[in-house]
């Protein structure tokens, strides 16, 4: 049982029965999915919609993109697009798997005119060092190491080879930390430093 939304999905299979459920969705994102867009946005909204389209459509149908610059989806843990991007992102687990993103609980946090994705990725960084359980190093550790390089990184402070450490230190917490906060820790980091590289002292490919 991974949530409530698992009792809710059970409780549609044992009223509907599988296979009328098993016919929803793409191939293999099966049912339903509940969608949470809040943030930045000018019609915040919680709907419940088959998986499959783009996570545009989403938007398109149920909510806006207008003025939105870019979506995080799947909470925290998750990858940051840029608007123009969730046209060909399809709306499912394989579809945001596909894009190197998640599809998580279904939040989709949009961010406005406003996104400053360097504090952002500090935020983040921060919030899992302090929610980090301490069990593993690569996660203790790491989160902290994390925050130290992206807080360095993109300023007057930052070092040659900060960069590199980030890199590596992104693939020893995403594989060798015992549980998902670790290994998905850096996936913000990635996704945000990929698409605006500016914000960070890199070359804009915006």
């Amino acid at each position: 049982v991974n949530n409530v939304l698992t009792f809710s999905m059970a409780a549609a299979i044992m009223r509907e029965g599988g296979s009328v459920v098993g016919s929803i969705g793409t191939e293999r994102s099966k049912g339903t999915v509940v969608a949470q867009i809040s943030g930045d946005v000018g019609i915040p909204t919680c709907v419940e919609v088959p998986f499959g389209g783009s996570v545009a459509d989403l938007f398109n149908n149920h909510s806006t993109l207008d003025d939105v610059v870019a979506v995080q989806v799947g909470g925290p843990l998750g990858g940051v697009f840029a608007t123009k991007e969730l046209e060909n992102i399809e709306l499912s687990f394989e579809g945001l798997t596909l894009a190197d993103g998640l599809l998580g609980h279904g939040g989709f946090v949009c961010y406005g005119s406003n996104f400053k994705p360097r504090a952002e990725v500090i935020g983040w960084m921060r919030f899992f060092r302090d929610e980090s359980c301490g069990k593993c190093t690569p996660c203790r550790i790491g989160t902290q190491r994390a925050l130290e390089l992206l807080e360095r990184i993109g300023t007057d402070s930052e070092k040659e080879g900060d960069r590199t450490l980030l890199a590596d230190l992104d693939e020893v917490m995403t594989e060798t930390s015992l549980c998902a906060l670790g290994g998905l820790a850096m996936n913000p980091v990635r996704s945000t430093m990929k698409r605006w590289p500016a914000s960070f002292g890199g070359e804009n490919n915006e």
